[in-house]
């Protein structure tokens, strides 16, 4: 039986980068890996976007970017694209448009958050016929401010939640730190960003290549990366 690992993924991620080297969101990458996935699965693997998964109990749920059954065994996927403004000629593919998204501390902290639901994903699969594979967090970002670091965190609110290239100072506990905030900070009150949580898995940063392009308009040079966290 076929076994998904990060190897694999990474190297699926590098097929891929062959004839994509932008997207215009992240459905359309959702879709081309999960294109790709096939290309690289036998015939046994079974492979669905946007599958739903109850967290709690039936009312409360969320849905998974990519989810692939191997036999008896799941493998969640879940994906982040970020982006700079920019437009690219990408082959056959034509111009692409990539929007600015500053949002960098919520970008972050979603990603961390995906490795946690993957992670309560693993014990409710527990609870049923079927068996917990691996799963995957993946982001790709156009954008350094990601996978380098531009200033010290420390004291930030965004201190816990840096995912930048070989970052030695991450913390698996993830929260927002704003105790020392005389008002209330936003948060405190919205979900999910109020959420305290406790990373159970190894968690590295090692950014990988994928591509690299020229904004029309400004000419700059913009390399996209990619980081891929194992859930096991």
């Amino acid at each position: 039986m076929q076994s998904i690992t990060k190897k694999l993924i990474e190297e699926t991620m590098n097929a891929l980068s062959k004839k994509r080297r932008a997207f215009w969101s992240e459905a359309d990458f959702q879709f081309a890996l999960s294109q790709e996935l096939v290309l690289k699965l036998d015939a046994t693997a079974r492979i669905y976007l946007e599958r739903p998964i109850y967290a709690t109990n039936q009312k409360d749920k969320y849905c998974v970017d990519i989810w692939i059954r191997i036999d008896n065994k799941v493998y969640p996927i879940e994906l982040k694209y970020a982006t700079k403004k920019a437009e690219f000629i990408d082959g056959k593919d034509g111009t692409i448009f990539t929007s600015e998204q500053v949002a960098y501390d919520m970008t972050r902290f979603l990603y961390l958050y995906d490795i946690y639901r993957i992670e309560h994903i693993k014990s409710k699969v527990a609870e049923t016929n079927l068996t917990f594979g691996k799963g995957f967090a993946i982001i790709l970002t156009s954008d350094s401010n990601y996978y380098e670091l531009r200033r010290n965190p420390k004291g930030t609110l965004d201190e816990s939640f840096r995912i930048h290239e070989n970052n030695k100072d991450f913390n698996p506990m993830i929260q927002w730190n704003n105790q020392n905030k005389k008002t209330d900070h936003w948060t405190k009150t919205q979900t999910p960003y109020n959420k305290v949580f406790n990373l159970q898995s190894p968690i590295s940063f090692e950014w990988k290549h994928f591509s690299t392009l020229k904004d029309i308009k400004s000419g700059k040079t913009m390399e996209y990366k990619f980081l891929v966290n194992e859930i096991k």
